[in-house]
């Protein structure tokens, strides 16, 4: 099946044979840019296709009266289906019209997050991935190139149908889900280390993790911070005392 996405992987390849551009040179970053374009144009042919489905489908209710040339009623709603397709489909044409983008059309524009669910994934399955790409198969399901969020799992980048191995994240969403992941590691080491010294959980413990929570968002690296981060939060609780 003939896309922009897959010629423009063939020129891409091409270009590496006879070393044409380089990682960070002008070249890479204008194409860094074209891909882009053809990621968006792609959307928006997509977008075009479905509303081309939505008229046809309208319009076909009306064929057998109009073919036999008796008169017929068109509802209100049949009516704005046609003509707000019209309008959707020369706003998708546009490339200058931001619409689609800024209103997502159809959930294929502004996915930046996605959490993996799906046990055809189980080895990533649960993490969060910053999405690269968005692309679409044969049969119209959205397909994204993902990227693991922590540094040490460069090894995870994969390809993953969006529409059925897991949920699309919004900003608020992804940060929910981040703290709420982060929290319940943190809560883990300070059990162990109550577990170390041989000490049962005292009764101000959710007192003891918020501050340890908050100590930690608020003085260490926000992705490479580590059990040592939590005992010096730990030690300040006890300091502040």
């Amino acid at each position: 099946m003939k896309s922009l996405s897959k010629q423009y992987e063939v020129l891409v390849s091409r270009m590496k044979d006879y070393e044409l551009y380089h990682i960070g040179d002008d070249i890479h970053h204008e194409l860094i840019l074209l891909k882009d374009m053809i990621d968006e144009v792609e959307k928006r042919m997509f977008c075009i296709g479905k509303t081309t489905k939505e008229i046809s489908d309208t319009i076909s209710q009306f064929t057998d009266d109009i073919g036999g040339g008796a008169p017929f009623t068109m509802l209100a709603s049949d009516h704005e289906v046609i003509q707000r397709g019209a309008n959707d489909i020369k706003i998708a044409l546009d490339l200058n019209d931001n619409e689609p983008i800024e209103n997502n059309w159809y959930s294929l524009f502004n996915v930046r997050f996605f959490k993996v669910t799906s046990d055809i994934h189980n080895s990533v399955s649960g993490k969060i991935f910053d999405v690269l790409h968005i692309s679409l198969n044969e049969k119209g399901e959205r397909m994204g190139e993902l990227n693991a969020r922590d540094p040490e799992d460069e090894r995870y980048n994969l390809w993953v149908n969006l529409d059925l191995e897991g949920i699309c994240l919004t900003e608020e969403q992804m940060k929910d889900e981040v703290s709420s992941q982060k929290n319940n590691e943190i809560k883990t080491i300070l059990i162990d280390n109550f577990d170390r010294m041989n000490m049962d959980l005292p009764s101000n413990f959710e007192e003891i993790l918020d501050y340890v929570v908050a100590d930690v968002e608020e003085t260490a690296d926000p992705r490479n911070w580590n059990d040592s981060d939590v005992a010096i939060a730990f030690r300040r609780w006890i300091e502040s005392k």
